[in-house]
């Protein structure tokens, strides 16, 4: 059997995944659209592999968490334990009613009224109509709608829809309650309403899984946590020590990590550091601490010249480019290049860094490029005092900011290229 689910009777976990794979573009379509249309599609289709041999065990009365990078499967994961997406291999072993979160509009339908759309998930869920009537109120008052319940959903805001949404599927009681980022949103009222009504469904026997890029909601509410990478799982244990490991492993970078783009005739990109103002390796990365990216070069043959430059990025937009031209005459072999920002420049929201070596050699020109490099996010501290900048900036085109901070460049002593 490629893939399969199965609902099980008898009592234990209350989902188990066995070797869960999956991959994107080996749908085909059938009959005669599929015969004249497949050369096309052959042409067209892009297999992706989002998951890779995932084996998992929910129990009852717990709280999962479940971290990543963009791109690392755990929102395929989710969907496909609330059976949303089919599975490419393995099977998924599940018992008991399953409510799941994976958008903030999702079922929601914008021509009925807030009670009408309480109704239809419930019946999705396998409720009875008189097992939904007096859960109304409750649901209303939860989600902050009493005075709305009877409106239509179409006039209600984004985040009333957000909190209806949540509020149905958590006052329903599952057995299995999955969550995608359904916490990012809403005030802080809410939020911490909603981490409350999570740790009741858990105490009343239910395992809640969260998919969450914010670590301070899986640290305070998990039990356990699931840090995944690449579609595969990376880490299972407590989150005192996972999140400490996720967040860590954010901050560095080897080069079996960045593709061929890193790497020329010229030379190649070897690793990326980020450390904190004192050049200690970042493990969590706050608004008061200064952000010194370093770089590791390794030149395969001297340039006359050498530029480096990094870019940081927010949901796919370039807010600064810095970038600094060293003479690099008669150098050969490894090099950190190194540039400072100052931590006030960084709000509280997840980042990626690319980063870009490009060297010229009389009239040869390469680039060595990664993008991304790193992904970090930015926690909440106490906001550092400005300081001025420390060195006039470069041009640079194509950003919303322009640099101001200053790049070093050291030969790298020893090994470790």
């Amino acid at each position: 059997m490629k893939g399969a689910f199965v609902t099980s009777p008898t009592a234990g976990p209350v989902i188990t995944a066995y070797g869960v794979g999956k991959t994107f573009g080996e749908e085909r379509r059938e009959g005669l659209l599929g015969f004249f249309g497949r050369k096309r599609d052959d042409e067209r289709r892009q297999r992706i592999v989002a998951l890779r041999d995932v084996s998992l065990i929910f129990e009852p009365g717990k709280i999962y968490g479940i971290i990543g990078p963009s791109g690392a499967g755990k929102t395929t994961l989710l969907r496909i334990i609330g059976r949303v997406l089919p599975l490419s291999a393995g099977r998924v072993v599940g018992r008991g009613k399953v409510a799941g979160l994976f958008g903030a509009d999702q079922f929601i339908d914008g021509g009925q009224t807030g009670r009408n759309n309480i109704y239809n998930q419930a019946r999705l869920l396998g409720w009875r109509d008189r097992e939904i009537a007096p859960r109304v109120g409750e649901i209303a008052e939860f989600a902050g709608l009493n005075k709305f319940i009877d409106v239509k959903v179409a006039r209600y805001s984004r985040g009333m829809q957000v909190r209806l949404n949540f509020s149905i599927a958590a006052n329903l009681r599952p057995d299995i309650l999955l969550l995608d980022e359904a916490l990012a949103v809403g005030d802080r009222a809410f939020q911490n309403e909603a981490l409350n009504r999570l740790r009741a469904l858990a105490g009343g026997g239910a395992a809640v899984v969260l998919v969450s890029h914010d670590m301070n909601h899986i640290t305070r509410l998990c039990d356990e946590v699931v840090s995944m990478r690449g579609g595969e799982i990376a880490n299972i244990g407590p989150p005192e020590k996972v999140v400490p490991s996720y967040l860590s492993s954010l901050f560095s970078a080897r080069s079996k990590d960045f593709g061929p783009r890193a790497e020329n005739h010229m030379g190649r990109i070897f690793e990326l550091r980020l450390l904190d103002g004192n050049g200690r390796p970042l493990h969590l990365m706050t608004d008061d601490k200064d952000l010194t990216v370093e770089i590791g070069y390794l030149a395969a043959r001297p340039a006359g010249e050498t530029r480096a430059g990094v870019g940081v990025y927010n949901e796919g937009r370039l807010l600064f480019l810095s970038e600094r031209t060293f003479d690099t005459t008669g150098m050969a072999g490894p090099s950190w290049f190194s540039v400072r920002v100052p931590g006030e420049l960084l709000s509280h929201r997840a980042y990626e860094l690319n980063v870009s070596i490009r060297t010229a050699r009389g009239t040869e020109l390469s680039l060595a490029k990664v993008a991304p490099a790193a992904l970090f996010k930015v926690l909440g501290s106490r906001i550092a005092e400005a300081r001025p900048g420390e060195e006039r900036a470069e041009p640079v085109t194509g950003a919303l900011f322009r640099t101001a901070y200053p790049w070093t460049v050291r030969p790298m002593t020893g090994a470790g290229a």
